[in-house]
């Protein structure tokens, strides 16, 4: 019988993810859960996977179950190695601007995409079926209040469950 986990399903479908997405609310939970218990680890792994082939397959129109414009795929350089990550990031648009945030699911850590971002802020965007050059640009004091303000209340929970300020990143386009 093949392994089953909440993520996936079968593993033995895992090779297709298209075809057996595992981005679904419920794997969402799952991670969250994970994060919670252990960091960030397998299921979060395999959930962005799953995620990333979902999105480029579908040309931006889908993102499992969760809807295209909640997901912006970010292609960025590692903060230590200078290596190539691909990360799928929650996303919002507020005042005509693409914004992201550093929730890592309420944890006391900010997650690694924020410091690789921080490091080298040049990235690539694929945003609703549209692939463009990004500079990475955090919002500060006021400013990120205001626009934190407007954000879905998915952060606004996540935010009370620590005292880590969650930072706001706008990804600008480069011309």
């Amino acid at each position: 019988m093949p392994e089953r986990d909440q993520v996936h399903g079968d593993r033995s479908e895992m090779s297709d993810p298209v075809h057996n997405p595992g981005a679904t609310i419920a794997a969402i939970k799952s991670v969250i859960e994970e994060m919670h218990s252990t960091g960030p680890g397998e299921k979060n792994r395999m959930f962005n996977e799953a995620l990333i082939a979902d999105y480029r397959a579908s040309g931006g129109k889908t993102a499992g179950e969760l809807p295209a414009a909640a997901v912006v795929i970010v292609t960025m350089k590692g903060a230590r190695t200078g290596l190539e990550r691909v990360v799928p990031i929650g996303a919002e648009v507020i005042e005509g601007r693409l914004l992201i945030v550093a929730s890592a699911a309420g944890l006391s850590k900010h997650p690694q995409w924020y410091h690789n971002l921080v490091a080298h802020p040049k990235v690539t965007a694929e945003y609703m079926g549209d692939s463009f050059e990004a500079e990475g640009i955090e919002i500060q004091g006021a400013e990120r209040d205001r626009i934190f303000a407007q954000l879905n209340k998915s952060y606004h929970d996540l935010q009370a469950q620590t005292p880590r300020v969650f930072p706001v990143i706008e990804l600008r386009r480069v011309s």
